[in-house]
């Protein structure tokens, strides 16, 4: 059985209310350890609740986001965007066992 642990990979100042309250999302997984039986329903958690902050904090550009598996590594990467530009952080789920 896979163990992942959360790591944040990447940080820069947040330009908005949204920006800093998935900031603060991202970084409430920092350091996490978590079961492979865990992973897909803490991935798609993560997605709804970005969705939620979307629709609170409305007047903001809206904030994508998407997983993707590093190749070599095989870790899951959470990457944000607005509209067709790479967002200012993300949140990697390392295989650590």
């Amino acid at each position: 059985m896979r163990i992942y642990f959360g790591k944040i990979g990447l940080f820069l100042k947040a330009d908005n209310n949204l920006g800093k309250a998935v900031q603060n999302l991202t970084k409430s997984y920092d350091r996490k350890i978590i079961n492979e039986s865990e992973i897909d329903k803490v991935k798609q958690n993560i997605l709804n609740e970005i969705e939620i902050l979307n629709q609170k904090y409305y007047r903001c550009k809206k904030i994508y986001a998407y997983w993707w598996v590093n190749k070599i590594s095989n870790d899951w990467v959470l990457t944000f965007a607005k509209k067709f530009c790479t967002f200012n952080f993300l949140l990697q789920f390392d295989i650590i066992k």
